[in-house]
């Protein structure tokens, strides 16, 4: 919960600072404390979460914001385009050959 209200109230100073010490306490791998936030927002998307939405929950005045730096192609999406566009090729292909 300390998470959510520090986004929420925007008041980072004391969380930010110490941040660091908590990973090296716990014997994680060192990130920004702002990496949380678009871990967020790609988990929110990823999870359907309407761009709308993450907007406001991220309190971006212009969703262009949102869209453009928060939302990329998780590593699922890459191999489901990816595989669609095989399957494409592959139709293509057999069309092709099937025409003579």
């Amino acid at each position: 919960m300390i998470i959510i209200s520090v986004f929420v109230n925007g008041c980072t100073g004391y969380i930010t600072q110490h941040f660091p010490l908590v990973l090296v306490r716990n014997n994680m791998k060192r990130i920004r404390f702002h990496d949380l936030r678009h871990s967020c927002a790609n988990l929110l998307y990823a999870n359907g979460v309407s761009l709308k939405e993450i907007q406001e929950w991220l309190g971006h005045s212009d969703i262009s914001t949102t869209s453009n730096i928060y939302t990329h192609l998780d590593f699922n999406s890459k191999i489901a385009s990816a595989n669609s566009n095989n399957r494409d090729f592959a139709r293509k292909k057999e069309l092709s050959q099937s025409s003579y």
